[in-house]
C-alpha cells in the first residue's frame, strides 16, 4: 500500500518567535529590577545617618578653564526622578555605539539579541551644583572582548567593571551643570530648555525640539529600593566608570502609559531614540522617586 504523503510540519513564524523571545527576556529583566534593589539598599546607607548624603566630605575638582566643582556632587532628598526600560535590537543598539564612536571600547551586552536601553528623566531641586533638571538616554554595554557574568551582574551590578550604561545623551538646564559633567566625566551633556511635571496622576516632560513624554502611574506598582546607576563615558580618550549610589526607594512596575510625542527637531537625543526605536515602544518598566538622593563621585578611569 502507498504511503499517503506527510504534511509539511508548520514552523513558528518569525514574529512569534520574536514574541517569545522578548517575553523571555523581559521575564528575566523586571525579575533582576525587583531581586536586586533588595540586595543593595542595605550595603549603601551610611549608618546612624539620618539622610543618605549626611556626613559625606567634599573636596574641590579644578576643571580644565580653572573653574573649581566640589565632589563628590550630593543630590539631598528632595529631587524627581523617572525612569523607563526597554529592550532594543542589538543591531540598533550597535548602530547607535558606532555613532558616538566608541564601538572601539563597548559593544551592546545583552540576550537572545535584545539589549536593555534606559531613558531616565530628572528634576533636581536640591544639589552641591544648583537647581537644573536633566534626561538621560544610556545603553546596557560592556568592554569589547570581555565577558561579564550575568550572575554577578544581578548579585550586585556594581562589582563587574567589564560592565555598564554607557550614556548616549544627557541634555541639561544649567551651563553649571553641563561644565561639571563634561569637565569631570565626559558625560555628553548639552544645556537645551526641559520642562518637566512630576504630578500625583502623571508626568509630563518636554524636550526643546525633540520630544514630548506623557506618562501616566505604574500598573501593578511595587514599592522598593533605589537602583544605583553604573555609567560608562569617554573622556579624553579613555573610558571612564562611574558607580552612582542612590539611597531612596521607588516605585517601580509595569509603563504601558508611556507615549512619546516626536516634535520633529533633529537633537541628539531624540536622534538617538529614533535609531534604538524607543519612540513607538512600550517599555518592559518603569519607576518613580520624588525623594531621590544621591552621591556622584569622580568615576574610575579604566585601563
Amino acid at each position: 500500500p502507498k504511503k499517503r504523503n506527510a504534511k509539511p510540519r508548520k514552523e513558528p513564524s518569525q514574529a512569534l518567535r520574536n514574541v517569545a523571545i522578548l517575553g523571555l527576556v523581559s521575564a528575566v529583566a523586571f525579575g533582576a529590577l525587583i531581586y536586586y534593589p533588595s540586595t543593595y539598599a542595605a550595603s549603601v546607607w551610611p549608618a546612624g545617618a539620618s539622610e543618605f548624603t549626611e556626613g559625606v566630605k567634599q573636596s574641590p575638582y579644578t576643571l580644565k578653564d580653572g573653574q573649581k566643582v566640589q565632589l563628590p556632587i550630593l543630590y539631598h532628598p528632595d529631587n524627581s526622578v523617572l525612569g523607563l526600560f526597554y529592550l532594543v535590537d542589538h543591531a540598533a543598539a550597535a548602530k547607535v555605539l558606532a555613532a558616538q564612536k566608541v564601538d572601539h571600547l563597548l559593544e551592546p551586552w545583552g540576550v537572545l539579541g535584545k539589549v536593555l536601553v534606559l531613558h531616565v528623566t530628572f528634576e533636581y531641586r536640591n544639589t552641591t551644583v544648583g537647581q537644573y533638571g536633566e534626561i538621560g538616554l544610556a545603553i546596557l554595554t560592556k568592554r569589547k572582548g570581555t565577558q561579564p557574568s550575568w550572575l554577578r551582574f544581578l548579585y550586585d551590578m556594581r562589582l563587574d567593571e567589564n560592565q555598564g550604561l554607557f550614556v548616549v545623551n544627557l541634555p541639561v538646564t544649567t551651563k553649571a551643570a553641563m561644565d561639571a559633567g563634561v569637565g569631570v566625566w565626559g558625560y555628553p551633556k548639552y544645556v537645551t530648555d526641559i520642562d518637566t511635571s512630576f504630578g500625583e496622576k502623571g508626568h509630563v516632560s518636554i524636550l526643546k525640539d525633540e520630544y514630548e513624554l506623557n506618562f501616566g502611574t505604574a500598573t501593578l506598582p511595587l514599592p522598593t529600593g533605589g537602583i544605583p546607576f553604573v555609567t560608562f563615558t569617554v573622556k579624553d580618550g579613555a573610558l571612564i566608570r562611574t558607580v552612582v549610589n542612590v539611597g531612596n526607594k521607588i516605585t517601580l512596575g509595569g509603563s504601558s502609559t508611556a507615549v512619546f510625542k516626536d516634535l520633529g527637531g533633529h537633537g541628539p537625543t531624540v536622534t538617538s531614540m529614533r535609531t534604538l526605536g524607543i519612540m513607538a515602544m512600550s517599555p518592559i518598566a518603569a519607576f518613580r522617586s520624588d525623594k531621590m538622593t544621591s552621591v556622584l563621585p569622580e568615576g574610575v578611569k579604566l585601563r
